[in-house]
């Protein structure tokens, strides 16, 4: 969404317990949600344990960001926010799951912050 109210609407959304200040400053928001797949009966039987979703909406997440990069615009997939409140605001239904709010808008320099990450030996394991 572009609309510059429901934008500031949505930016106050992720600004709880006064967390993401710099949300004031963006100038899209990208909301994905999740839909559920109603597969055919025969294809069904195979995959009744196997949940796709997840995975999918990361790998969404993860293009709609670099495809952001590709185009001079920062983003950020934000964490924090009151759902039921976007949900009002932009009349998504409860039951709708959503996959990830992304914040979009122009970096006001050229910095990347240093982030403190857990070391790839500490979240991969090798089976």
């Amino acid at each position: 969404m572009e609309n510059p109210d429901m934008v500031s609407q949505v930016a106050q959304c992720g600004q709880q317990l006064k967390q993401n200040v710099w949300l004031g400053t963006t100038k899209a928001f990208i909301i994905i949600l999740e839909e559920h797949a109603v597969l055919s009966p025969i294809i069904s039987c195979f995959l009744d344990s196997q949940y796709y979703a997840k995975g999918d909406l990361g790998a969404a997440t993860a293009y709609v960001c670099l495809e952001a990069t590709a185009q001079g615009l920062g983003s950020n997939i934000i964490g924090l926010y009151d759902r039921k409140k976007i949900c009002e605001l932009l009349q998504i239904p409860m039951e709708k799951q959503f996959g990830a709010v992304i914040a979009l808008g122009y970096p006001s320099n050229d910095t990347i912050r240093t982030k403190t990450r857990k070391t790839f030996e500490d979240i991969v394991r090798f089976v």
